[in-house]
């Protein structure tokens, strides 16, 4: 009850006006026995980011480039109006997508 109180006082929050603005930067660690079977395992890893390719995100489409940046280098911007016939986290409901931030 105390989560979903919560999330209901967020949701208003961001519904009433309330912007925050959000950088995320994911960070992946790898272990291995050698430093040789670290190199492939970081290795595998940069090859299996570069495949990336999602679709139909909140944020449009997420790929990678060569470095591991996003291809996609947009602002999106977001409304929130709480639907209480939907789950407070279901994003589709919750979240109405504007469109892309003006670039200055």
């Amino acid at each position: 009850a105390v989560a979903l109180r919560k999330k209901e006082r967020k949701v208003e929050n961001l519904a009433g006006g309330f912007v925050r603005p959000f950088e995320v930067c994911y960070v992946i660690r790898l272990w291995a026995a050698t430093q040789e079977g670290l190199r492939e395992k970081v290795s595998a890893m940069q090859a299996a980011i570069q495949t990336v390719s999602l679709k139909g995100s909140l944020i449009g489409t997420v790929e990678f480039d060569e470095n591991g940046d996003m291809k996609n280098k947009v602002i999106s911007v977001f409304q929130i109006k709480k639907n209480a016939a939907k789950p407070l986290d279901d994003t589709e409901s919750q979240f109405k997508y504007i469109g892309v931030a003006p670039m200055s």
